[in-house]
Formats: C-alpha cells, sequence, structure tokens
C-alpha cells in the first residue's frame, strides 16, 4: 500500500491497526523499517552473536526480510519511499508480487512464500522521481493527506470463510477501467480489490457493480461506455428486430465479393491558439503526468568520477567490501572478521579473550552517497524582464546544469508571489529537473527589487555548498539577470520594514555584497544583461563588483 502524503509517524499505528483489522487483536507480527541508509546485508542477512554458555563464534543469519519458520508475519515500513536507498528498492522490486524468493547469501540458503506487507508513505509531488517498476509494485493507493492519529476506528475482525470467484463480465470491465498502461498490475491491482469488496458482502462470484465499486475507491477514471455487442445467436434463429438472424460463413468472405461501406471523414478543425491546460494530478497514478526528477535507471547504481575526496564526502548509506583502506567502517569490519574467528582459530572462544584475527576480504568500508560535483546558482530579477522571454539567453548555462547533473540554487528578486516583497526567496533542487525550478523561471514580477537581498542569500548558498557541507561541490557558476536597480536596503529585506528615502543605498548594499562573492574560489560569475533599459551604468558597476563577465540578454534595437 503506497500512501500520498501521510506522516511517516503514523506508519506504525496504521500497521497495527491493519493487523488486527485482519488476524484479530493481538496477532503476532513484526516491523521492518526500510530507510535510506539500508543495504543488502542489512535487509537480507544478520549477524547472530553466541548465547551465554555456548562457545560457538557470530554466525550468520536470515535477515530481517527473511520468512523463516518460526518468525511471524512482517510488516516493512518505507518512511519515504522517494528517499529510499538502493537496496530497499531492490527488495521491494523483488519481494512484492512474487510467488516464491530464494535467499543465497553468505552461506544461507532459504526458500519461502512472501507474505510480508509493505506500507510506503510519499509525497505526491515526488512520484514523478521513482522507477516505474517500483511503483507498479504498490497495487493500492491511498490519499492520507488528512490523516492524523486518532483518526482510525477500532479493529474490526475480518474472518472470510469462502473467497470470491472473478466472472468473465468481472474480468473484462476490470480490463477496460485499467486503461492502457503496459502491463497489467493496475487490472490486478483492480480485480484483487473487487474480490476482497465481494468476499466481504458474502458474495461468491465478483460481478461487474463490484470491479465498478473498487475503481471508485481507487480513483480509476470512469471509462467511456460504448455500445455492448451484439449477443450471439443459433443459426436459424432470430435477432434482435426480428428478422431471420444470418450464420456466419464457415469461411471468410473472398476480399473481390466482399461488400465494403465508404464513410466520409468528419472535417478536421484546427485547434486554436492558447495556453495548455494545467494537468490535473489527482490520479491513483500520479506517476503518468508527474516525470519531474526521474533517472533513466533509478535502480542501477549510478555513475560517479574517481575522485577520492569527493567519494568520502557523501553521507554514510551502508558498507561494501573494502579494495583500499580509506574510510574504513570499523564495526562492519570486526562483524565480518567475527564470523570467521572459528575457523581461523578454533580455540579462540576458550578461555580469555583474545584479539580478532583480521584478513583482508574482512574489510568493509563506508558507502556513501553521490556527491554532486558541480552547483549552478541563478538569480532571477523579475522586475527587470518586462516582456522579455529569457529562456534564449539562459539556455547554455541551463544546458550545462543538466549535463553536469548540477545541484540547483535558485534566487527570485522582486517575484510576486513572494511571501515578503521586500525580501528574496531561495529555492534549492537536486537538479534542474525540480518542478520548483521550472516554477520560479516563470514567476510574475512585483514592485520592489531586493537585489542586496538576494546576493546575501546567494553567497550563503556558495558558502555552504563550496565548504561547509560535508559534500563540498568541486566548482559552482552563478548566473545573475538584473538591471542593477535595486530599491531595497539591506537592512529593510532583514527587518521587512518599508524602506523611506532609499537613494543608493540599496545599489551600495548590492555591490558590497557582490565584491565578497567575487573573493571567493572556484566561483565563475556570469552577468545577463537585459538591455535596453535605462540603469546600465548599474550593470556595469555590478559586473566589476562581481569580478565576472557582461554578457547581453537580447539584441539592443540600434543593433548595438
Amino acid at each position: 500500500m503506497l500512501l500520498y502524503d501521510l506522516d511517516p509517524g503514523l506508519l506504525g499505528g496504521l500497521a497495527r491497526w491493519l493487523v488486527e483489522t485482519g488476524a484479530g487483536p493481538g496477532a503476532a507480527y513484526r516491523t521492518v523499517v526500510v530507510g535510506a541508509g539500508a543495504g543488502e546485508d542489512d535487509l537480507w542477512v544478520g549477524l547472530r552473536p553466541p548465547r551465554r554458555g555456548e562457545a560457538l563464534p557470530f554466525s550468520p543469519e536470515p535477515g530481517p526480510l527473511a520468512e523463516v519458520p518460526g518468525r511471524p508475519p512482517a510488516v516493512v515500513l518505507v518512511p519515504d519511499l522517494a528517499r529510499t536507498g538502493m537496496a530497499g528498492a531492490r527488495a521491494a522490486v523483488t519481494a512484492l508480487g512474487s510467488d516464491v524468493l530464494h535467499l543465497e547469501r553468505d552461506g544461507l540458503e532459504a526458500l519461502w512464500r512472501p507474505r510480508a506487507r509493505w506500507l510506503a508513505a510519499c509525497r505526491r509531488e515526488d512520484m514523478g522521481k521513482l522507477s516505474p517498476h517500483l511503483l507498479d509494485r504498490f497495487a493500492v493507493r491511498v490519499d492520507a493527506a488528512g490523516l492524523r492519529e486518532g483518526d482510525l476506528p477500532g479493529p474490526a475482525p475480518i474472518r472470510p470463510r469462502r473467497t470470491a470467484r472473478m466472472t468473465a463480465a468481472a474480468v473484462d470491465r476490470a480490463v477496460r477501467v485499467g486503461g492502457a498502461a503496459p502491463g497489467v498490475r493496475r487490472e490486478l491491482a483492480l480485480a484483487r480489490i473487487a474480490r476482497c469488496l465481494a468476499t466481504l458482502d458474502g458474495a461468491v462470484t465478483v460481478d461487474a457493480a463490484a470491479v465498478d465499486e473498487a475503481a471508485r475507491l481507487l480513483g480509476f477514471a470512469e471509462p467511456e461506455t460504448g455500445p455492448e455487442p451484439p449477443a450471439p445467436v443459433a443459426a436459424g434463429g432470430r435477432g434482435a428486430e426480428g428478422r431471420p438472424a444470418v450464420a456466419a460463413p464457415d469461411r471468410p468472405v473472398e476480399a473481390s465479393h466482399a461488400v465494403r461501406e465508404v464513410v466520409a471523414a468528419p472535417p478536421v478543425e484546427p485547434l486554436a491558439a492558447g495556453p495548455l491546460p494545467p494537468v490535473a494530478v489527482d490520479t491513483p497514478y500520479p506517476e503518468d503526468v508527474l516525470d519531474g526528477e526521474r533517472e533513466p535507471m533509478s535502480l542501477r547504481a549510478p555513475w560517479a568520477r574517481r575522485s577520492t575526496v569527493r567519494a568520502l564526502r557523501g553521507a554514510p548509506l551502508g558498507t561494501v567490501p573494502a579494495h583500499h583502506v580509506h574510510d574504513i567502517a570499523v564495526v562492519a569490519t570486526l562483524l565480518e572478521a567475527a564470523k570467521h574467528q572459528a575457523v581461523r582459530c578454533p580455540d579462540h572462544f576458550a578461555g580469555d579473550p583474545r584479539p580478532p584475527h583480521l584478513a583482508p576480504p574482512d574489510l568493509r568500508r563506508y558507502r556513501r552517497a553521490q556527491v554532486p560535483g558541480r552547483l549552478f546558482a541563478l538569480l532571477l530579477d523579475h522586475t527587470c524582464r518586462g516582456d522579455w522571454d529569457w529562456y534564449e539567453a539562459l539556455s547554455p548555462f541551463l544546458r550545462w546544469s543538466y549535463t553536469q547533473r548540477a545541484v540547483v540554487c535558485v534566487v527570485e528578486v522582486g517575484a510576486r508571489d513572494a511571501p515578503g516583497e521586500l525580501a528574496a526567496r531561495r529555492r534549492i533542487g537536486r537538479n534542474l529537473l525540480d518542478p520548483g525550478i521550472v516554477r520560479a523561471l516563470d514567476g510574475a514580477p512585483g514592485r520592489a527589487t531586493p537585489l542586496a537581498h538576494g546576493l546575501v542569500l546567494v553567497a550563503d548558498s556558495l558558502t555552504r555548498h563550496l565548504h561547509r557541507e560535508r559534500a563540498a561541490v568541486e566548482e559552482a557558476l552563478l548566473v545573475v539577470v538584473t538591471d542593477g536597480r535595486g530599491n531595497v536596503p539591506l537592512r529593510d529585506s532583514v527587518s521587512g520594514r518599508a524602506p523611506e528615502g532609499v537613494g543608493r543605498r540599496g545599489v551600495e548594499d548590492a555591490l558590497s555584497v557582490a565584491r565578497e562573492i567575487r573573493a571567493m574560489r572556484r566561483v565563475r560569475v556570469v552577468l545577463v544583461d537585459p538591455r535596453p533599459h535605462a540603469g546600465a551604468g548599474l550593470v556595469a558597476e555590478l559586473g566589476e563588483a562581481l569580478g565576472g563577465a557582461v554578457v547581453p540578454g537580447r539584441d539592443h534595437p540600434d543593433g548595438a
């Protein structure tokens, strides 16, 4: 079950309610949490320490996702499906919908029929980041945006005596309602929910009405109703209008004798020009319309440059076998070596404690998150845009950001929908495909131009990504689009008070912050001049303070 916009803290209570509803109060179950840092060894293989009085070493045992005899059924909780690591995503694709699972790892061998139930939470706008193969595994989708603790009713144990069977009409209805998506997972999900509803009602078979009710619960769109196919008539009988029915020939009619009816096509009317209507995302499968940040191969390890410094700066997400002595995971290395102590030293666990016997295959290092090597910072002054389409001027820089997979920081100055018109607004996205970045590029202009505050936000982002962050980037590109006319001093932007008698105070504050940005290393600055305008001298001053190149955003009417 995939729950949209659910508070992750409610997953535990929801799992308990579902288990008690299906199996009765007090039913035994165990929960397995699959987070961003879960690795293959954390999910499929565990390490059992020696019990008291036993002279046995640490031995591997089936991990939390393995279902072996003696273990109660598992409920797998995924707090944020969009941030789940690759190991968790692969586990979901492997386990969900499979008839049998076979585990062979670290000398272990197990075979079982999966009974675990998965509950995953994810924001609706993040659905475009996930692999379609992963999303198809979650048959039931629930909009849980308004769910709060205490909203769940008391458990009502369900003990059906007999499962309803699908009829041919119900199967045809499920295929029609399921849509034209690749595969049949959605049709299967619809059929299973319809069979569950019919079983709860005490029906023996599933009819088309149960399929329609399941489609309403899941949020499927109502299919277009067409004419029903004519009922078959036996040879010699009479049709619907009383005429004698003609039996179908035993062999096909020759093409030369076939009667063909030509129907004139209706005239084609051209579509009127205008903006496209907004895409509705109120659907149980928002991944069909949200194609935001999905990587081409979401379930494969991404390609990364060979940079030891950058490889040691990402957040740790697990451990892998080490091929060098850098970034060694000490605890994981000792646990791996503990499995082989009895083989390497038969008397190791007898008598006084002894130091562990380490071997090169025992070494483990941290597997860290991929570090972006580039930063693309963009300052957009909406008040200087007017009727200018700045996409053409920005296209080379946007293309660079996309090809380099750079993390994107967009600072909006003078946006109409900003929370405060005297302050700038900052958006940070994982890459250029973030929907918020596109909305920032299409923003409408406001009245004030807090240019100094926008440069302060840019300088803060550059400092954090280049120096303060553990995952520091190697290079930053700063593109500033403004006419230099800042009419809000920095003090008024911070305090939120309406400025009085501004003069050049806003411009001087912007130039002062620009000189600080110029002193930063590994920052390449480009200033896009939206000429023609009355403040051409201000652009030159700002370009000199930033120490970057000034490029024209559009040609001058005189050809200059």
